[in-house]
């Protein structure tokens, strides 16, 4: 089974200080606390996994790229795994000391799904047929994150 909590709230930077902590971050932590609390069911580890991540970075200081918000740094973003039976409790990758850019090696998305798939025991090399009728893989690139297994 597969849940998904999705945040598709449109973000008001200029009212970021206000509105994020009353309503936002209340709603998504609730979701975060409760479901790193049903990884301490017995065994629910091995088989419970929680990933949380965002799509870029933000830059630290509202109106210091934009007058009315925060700005966008895409080069460098976080993600947070739990559970799913994966060697977890580390850092995995780094950034700058502004949290700006990837120093090393950046973490590769597709590593990540194709290591989510192999926890779940799915095959990343399968194929689905696509609208043609032509096999396609689950994933191009299938080396799930070795740091992880």
């Amino acid at each position: 089974m597969i849940i998904s909590a999705v945040n598709r709230c449109f973000q008001d930077n200029r009212a970021i200080i206000v509105d994020i902590p009353r309503s936002l971050a209340r709603v998504e932590n609730g979701i975060v606390v409760s479901s790193i609390a049903a990884l301490f069911v017995p065994d629910a580890c091995h088989d419970v996994m929680i990933v949380m991540g965002g799509e870029f970075g933000r830059t630290p200081r509202i109106g210091d790229q934009t007058p009315d918000g925060r700005g966008h740094w895409p080069d460098a973003g976080f993600l947070w795994v739990g559970g799913g039976g994966l060697r977890t409790g580390q850092i995995i990758g780094a950034t700058d000391s502004r949290g700006e850019k990837v120093v090393g090696s950046p973490i590769n998305m597709k590593a990540l799904i194709a290591t989510i798939y192999r926890q779940m025991g799915i095959d990343p090399a399968s194929t689905l047929l696509d609208h043609n009728g032509r096999p396609q893989y689950l994933l191009d690139e299938r080396d799930p994150l070795a740091a992880l297994i």
